[in-house]
């Protein structure tokens, strides 16, 4: 489940409503909503984000939350211009190995990204 579902489920549940309910309150079916919440479609940018966000009447913070969660449930990325062709190897790597990849790969995987930044308690290189 992308963190956006996850955050729009949370959303909703924590204001026991039903799928129905809160789709007549931010205006659209709720197949379209049952969409959002199952990962079955992305999660509406930019304009359609705020508008659901008025709608949702959330406080700051869990706007703050929503919006972070759709930028991170993105399902494609770019890399930056002039990347090392050793960074396009690892990316499209990674990519076939996503349908079957384990917790321990993805531990792995994120403990070595935050080497860079020093989370480890490993000396900066």
């Amino acid at each position: 489940m992308s963190p956006f579902a996850y955050q729009l489920k949370k959303i909703r549940t924590d204001r026991q409503l039903q799928q129905k309910t809160m789709a007549e309150m931010i205006g659209c079916e709720q197949s379209y909503l049952s969409a959002l919440e199952t990962d079955s479609k992305v999660p509406p940018q930019n304009e359609k984000l705020l508008q659901l966000l008025k709608k949702l009447n959330l406080n700051s913070e869990e706007e703050t939350v929503l919006i972070v969660a759709a930028e991170k449930s993105k399902r494609s990325i770019r890399l930056p211009l002039k990347a090392q062709s050793r960074l396009f190897e690892i990316c499209h790597q990674l990519e076939d190995q996503l349908p079957c990849i384990s917790d321990l790969q993805l531990e792995l995987i994120g403990l070595a990204l935050r080497i860079n930044t020093n989370e480890v308690g490993v000396p900066k290189m």
